[in-house]
C-alpha cells in the first residue's frame, strides 16, 4: 500500500510537478518539506495529506511554505 502522504514539487517554470515522494506520516514529511525548502527558493511544494490530518498538522504545512491539499 502507498503511503497517504506525499509531497510534489512544482518548479516554477513547469506545467507539471516531478515525481512525488512517498512518506510514512506527517513527521517524515514535514522533515522533507523543510530540508526541501532550504534548497529551492522557487517554485511550489504541495503536499497531499490523508483526511485524518489534523488541522494543526495542515497548519504547519503552510507555516513551512508548502501548500497542503
Amino acid at each position: 500500500m502507498m503511503s497517504e502522504w506525499f509531497v510534489e514539487f512544482y518548479p516554477a517554470d513547469a506545467d507539471k510537478p516531478e515525481q512525488p515522494v512517498y512518506f510514512d506520516g506527517f513527521t517524515a514529511t514535514l522533515s522533507h518539506i523543510q530540508s526541501v525548502r532550504s534548497r529551492i527558493p522557487t517554485g511550489q511544494l504541495r503536499v497531499r495529506v490523508p483526511e485524518r490530518a489534523t488541522g494543526a498538522e495542515r497548519r504547519r504545512i503552510r507555516e513551512e511554505g508548502a501548500i497542503p491539499n
